[in-house]
């Protein structure tokens, strides 16, 4: 997923402004090599990012005011001074992102937003993907994970994971869960296993 990610933010044309709304991982296997398409809308932005891993689709808004008074101050003084997660931990329902961890992943993939980079940085939504899938969720069992934002979280933020519901469908198992920060950020999460490897014995 690293490696869709970084392909994700090297789209130099899509505006600093922008929001993200929507942000979601399929296991795929469809392009042996690394595929970015960017498409630009009146007032949406969607890049599709493809490997022989998966595919990660972002879906963009232009930034409007209302959604980001939802947020209350933070003081510098209310974040954690280090990173507090167990990261085998898939069980782990509360995380937070501090300011440097924040700043470790973004550079990482190559991130030159601003709003990640400020005193009080907003957690890129790419970083709350890949820690559900990679520490909250099983990575090798899943098949789609997708998570809407309706607002955004921030560095410091206690985020936990609230209202599990998993029911069976056809062949596969379906998760949803909210994502509920102690500063206003909110998501909804939903992801599918593989029934047959859900229920595979050890």
């Amino acid at each position: 997923m690293h490696t869709l990610c970084k392909g994700l933010t090297s789209v130099r044309e899509i505006p600093n402004t922008v929001i993200v709304r929507n942000v979601q991982f399929k296991r795929t296997t469809r392009s042996p090599q690394l595929q970015i398409n960017y498409t630009p809308r009146k007032q949406e932005h969607i890049v599709t990012v493809c490997n022989s891993k998966g595919t990660l689709v972002s879906t963009m808004l232009e930034r409007f005011d209302s959604l980001e008074n939802h947020h209350n101050e933070v003081s510098l003084g209310e974040m954690p001074k280090v990173w507090t997660g167990e990261l085998k931990d898939k069980t782990r329902t509360k995380f937070v992102f501090t300011p440097e961890s924040i700043l470790e992943f973004v550079d990482a993939i190559q991130d030159d937003n601003p709003m990640y980079r400020e005193e009080v940085p907003r957690v890129p939504e790419l970083m709350v993907l890949s820690h559900m899938a990679h520490h909250v969720l099983d990575e090798t069992m899943l098949l789609q994970l997708d998570i809407t934002f309706s607002a955004p979280f921030y560095g410091g933020d206690v985020i936990l994971v609230e209202k599990f519901i998993i029911h069976s469908e056809k062949h596969r198992q379906i998760g949803e869960c909210e994502l509920v920060g102690t500063h206003g950020g909110r998501a909804h999460c939903k992801w599918i296993y593989e029934e047959e490897l859900v229920n595979v014995k050890d």
